[in-house]
């Protein structure tokens, strides 16, 4: 036995030991309870702004975007050919035009002759076509009449008589009266290609016409554009197109992200046809830009603003303090605690929420990169 201690004494000893230091921090332990909570009691609370929840009307805005075009473009070609004896000043781009402005004028001489010529044919066939019916009193007089009227120079041509029976109408038609009389239409029509106005006021886009120039049938001569009445589309969702209220006309049209400037405009079409690739249904707005602002000339980007459905009672709330479990974070009694919410609606970086929160609860709205349930919070208000 001698042998066995002197052999293992420093264990022993060492074993010794360690039971005398867990005795004795038991006995420490023991005496002094609430030493192990001591990390508990240093737990920071993190610094939030609150902000007490008040339910109103929420009225929806849904936003679109779109590039702004001319509510009126016509390019105008040249319906017939010849040489340009009269332009506006050189249709240059840029010009501002009024309607029923002569634009261009072409050598029209080979078509008044033409025109001449198919009144000539007029008096001559209406003049046989009386020579035949001498003898019948009421046809000869109708005739007559219409005769008395012909003028080789005359710029409107009188109606036709009405045919009345089938002999007169074979006697109309064999002596050429039909056919010339629509051949003078058709020449009064070819002699007004040679004369260009403006339907209706715009400017004028082109590279211009030289005086004195000649042109062929099919030319293009230059585009007219309405730079005041314009028109935008924009393509919305279905969700978001559920929202419009039926009534709505009245919008408002931004240039681009801004906010400083607008036009008043109107919700005048929505299509019935979905667009496959994006499932988006297109809606046209029209706008005026009396003092032709140039944030609003045609090509410009612009974003529109369309009133929505309201909602009686709803709380606004930016998306980025939307929890992903679909929660939002309140402040009670120095803890967070989170509620799970309804949206209503997701416009841009704002959420509408149904109003299923106590109403006067602490919303936070300080951003918490790991909110954690029951975590200490400290409101702003109060540092």
């Amino acid at each position: 036995m001698k042998r066995f201690l002197k052999r293992h004494k420093r264990p022993v000893t060492t074993s010794a030991a360690v039971l005398l230091l867990c005795a004795a921090l038991t006995v420490y332990l023991v005496i002094n309870p609430g030493k192990p909570h001591a990390s508990a009691e240093k737990e920071e609370a993190r610094l939030v702004e609150t902000r007490r929840l008040v339910y109103e009307p929420v009225a929806v805005i849904i936003r679109g975007e779109g590039f702004i075009r001319s509510a009126r473009s016509l390019t105008v070609t040249a319906m017939t050919g010849g040489k340009v004896i009269n332009t506006f000043e050189g249709l240059k781009s840029g010009l501002e035009v009024e309607a029923g402005q002569e634009l261009i004028l072409i050598d029209d001489e080979e078509a008044a002759n033409n025109l001449a010529l198919a009144r000539m044919e007029l008096i001559r066939s209406t003049a046989s076509l009386l020579s035949a019916v001498q003898g019948d009193g009421t046809l000869y007089s109708r005739w007559s009449d219409f005769f008395s009227r012909l003028s080789p120079e005359a710029d409107d041509l009188p109606p036709l008589p009405e045919v009345e029976s089938d002999r007169e109408k074979l006697l109309a038609s064999n002596f050429g009266v039909l056919s010339a009389y629509y051949g003078v239409r058709e020449a009064a029509i070819r002699l007004g290609y040679h004369r260009v106005t403006a339907p209706f006021p715009g400017v004028l886009e082109g590279d211009g016409v030289t005086l004195y120039s000649n042109i062929s049938q099919g030319a293009p001569l230059f585009t007219l554009t309405d730079p005041l009445n314009l028109e935008l589309t924009a393509a919305l969702s279905r969700d978001e197109l559920g929202m419009i209220s039926p009534d709505t006309q009245e919008v408002l049209v931004y240039p681009g992200e801004m906010r400083d400037i607008s036009l008043p405009g109107r919700l005048v079409r929505v299509d019935k046809t979905m667009q496959q690739e994006s499932q988006t249904v297109k809606v046209h707005i029209t706008f005026r830009n009396p003092d032709s602002k140039p944030r609003f000339f045609p090509g410009n980007y612009a974003e529109v603003e369309i009133p929505g459905i309201s909602f009686e009672s709803a709380f606004t709330l930016p998306r980025a303090l939307l929890n992903p479990d679909g929660t939002v974070n309140t402040f009670e009694e120095g803890r967070l605690v989170k509620y799970p919410v309804e949206i209503l609606y997701t416009q841009s970086e704002t959420v509408i929420l149904a109003p299923t929160l106590p109403e006067g609860s602490r919303i936070v709205f300080t951003r918490l990169q790991s909110p954690l349930q029951g975590m200490a919070l400290r409101r702003i208000e109060e540092k």
